[in-house]
């Protein structure tokens, strides 16, 4: 994989960005800083894949993006779903979680298969 650092940057700054929006919006709540860096780490986690990296192979390098916006586009309505209904921590931690780690197993498994 390649990196391009430009795009890798600008990634980090949509999800930063986004990561703020999302605790501004539940500002006031008692898990509103969890919620903000949570929400930041999954926006990184999917972003930086889908904008910053680039793979050797055409075929796999659009399949682990297209992962990647789709999982992004889930987390992104995911984390403002919970941001406007003021969800506990425990749920917002424990789903936030395990929708990053399925992720992150088909990136892993994506990224280890041989496309052809």
């Amino acid at each position: 994989m390649k990196v391009n650092t430009i795009l890798l940057l600008i990634a980090c700054a949509i999800s930063l960005l986004l990561g703020y929006w999302v605790f501004t919006v539940i500002k006031g709540a008692d898990n509103d800083a969890i919620m903000g860096i949570g929400s930041c780490v999954c926006f990184l986690a999917t972003l930086i894949p889908a904008i910053g990296l680039r793979h050797e192979e055409k075929r796999l390098s659009v399949n682990l993006r297209v992962l990647s916006i789709l999982f992004f586009v889930i987390v992104l309505i995911m984390q403002f779903v919970f941001a406007n209904t003021k969800v506990s921590t425990n749920t917002y931690v424990i789903t936030s979680g395990l929708v990053l780690l399925i992720y992150l197993a088909a990136f892993y498994a994506l990224s280890k298969s041989k496309v052809s």
